[in-house]
């Protein structure tokens, strides 16, 4: 028998509240359907194929991307790379080719703003079209809204790069999280009395802008800790390239080589010149004492 399916389609890049409203809609279609729910994903994302942003725009990687998918009730999720060809190919011939062979699609699930295909032909009324005349059913679920605005990844971006890491938080539903392999530093945290893990900037991925963090670090034990973090390029010492120091506020030894996850909770205050060692020290003082008291308050994290 042709399993029954339901599909919904997009980058769906940092899988915000928008895309989260979208796939759990779409499982619960597949689950009182008696049908698998197919995502869909792109990578690249076309707009790094098409010109349009560069790369390092990404709010996901592909594989958390993918886990976060299929955590919100995917059955499987499919990526499809995305190049010139399949930009130029038309909404009929993208069902026939990638959706058709696998099922008998019954449901398509879009978000309020995806267009399917060349020149983006394939909208919900095109498609609703193509749904008549081959069986399946076509709807577009709402935004979500926030301040009469909808929630979107171009949104989130923008507020990533003010240092509004709050407002990226409550739209993803999540705190925005980056990831590295602790490199060996200069030890200067360690000389100034605040050990730092010292990891590079998150390659393709958005950066919050400039600036001291409270953040909380997952990967050494089954609770996140404590810690504030300086991402910059460390101008009281003659600059350098943008690097993310983090200071974790309990004894946690060598962690050269260690991967970590920092989750962003809030901002301190912008990367500064001091004039010696000495100001900067009774800074970063101040800075821990103020992430402490916000991530102890956990009013940072949603």
């Amino acid at each position: 028998m042709i399993p029954a399916l339901v599909v919904t389609l997009g980058v769906m890049d940092g899988f915000h509240r928008g895309h989260q409203k979208v796939v759990t809609q779409a499982a619960d279609l597949a689950r009182r359907a008696g049908a698998r729910l197919v995502a869909f994903t792109f990578d690249p994302p076309p707009w790094v194929v098409l010109r349009e942003r560069p790369e390092e725009s990404l709010l996901t990687l592909l594989d958390e991307r993918v886990a976060l998918i299929q955590s919100a009730g995917a059955d499987e999720v499919r990526v499809l790379r995305f190049d010139t060809r399949l930009a130029a190919k038309s909404p009929e011939d993208f069902l026939i080719e990638h959706v058709f062979p696998f099922g008998r699609l019954s449901a398509l699930l879009l978000g309020y703003d995806f267009a399917l295909g060349h020149e983006r032909r394939g909208t919900p009324e095109m498609l609703s079209g193509l749904g008549r005349r081959w069986g399946f059913s076509v709807a577009s679920v709402p935004a979500v809204m926030e301040d009469g605005v909808p929630i979107s990844s171009s949104r989130i971006r923008t507020a990533l790069a003010e240092g509004r890491v709050e407002d990226a938080a409550r739209w993803l539903g999540r705190p925005y999280t980056v990831s590295g392999q602790v490199e060996r530093g200069e030890g200067r945290g360690r000389q100034l009395g605040f050990p730092t893990a010292n990891l590079p900037r998150p390659l393709r991925r958005v950066s919050p802008a400039l600036g001291v963090y409270a953040v909380r670090v997952k990967g050494l034990g089954t609770t996140p800790l404590p810690g504030v973090a300086n991402l910059g390029r460390r101008p009281t010492f003659g600059g350098g390239d943008e690097r993310l120091e983090v200071h974790i506020l309990k004894p946690v030894g060598d962690l050269e080589g260690a991967r970590l996850w920092v989750e962003f909770a809030a901002r301190i205050r912008p990367e500064v010149k001091f004039n010696d060692a000495n100001e900067l020290t009774a800074q970063i003082a101040r800075d821990v004492a103020q992430a402490t008291a916000l991530l102890e308050s956990g009013q940072p994290s949603p």
